[in-house]
């Protein structure tokens, strides 16, 4: 699932099957966009959905593009 947050909470953009690479690549596509684009620069991450929560896979950092989330600060964006 692709999330972003533009005002400090994560909200769900689009859910897809992170297992499927093309999907992947399109949605890594889509969240630079609109991590380039949106106003107050907006955070956003890649999730995997696990028993009603959200474990964060990958995080956009504008320096270094898309990283693997290893950390809870760096899945916040605090990192």
């Amino acid at each position: 699932m692709l999330q972003i947050n533009t005002a400090g909470a994560w909200r769900n953009v689009c859910e897809f099957d992170v297992a499927d690479g093309a999907a992947m690549s399109h949605v890594m596509e889509a969240g630079a966009t609109l991590a380039a684009y949106g106003l107050n620069k907006p955070k956003v991450r890649i999730v995997k959905m696990e028993g009603g929560y959200a474990l964060p896979l990958l995080r956009r950092c504008p320096e270094t593009g898309w990283r693997p989330v290893t950390t809870h600060a760096e899945a916040e964006g605090q990192v």
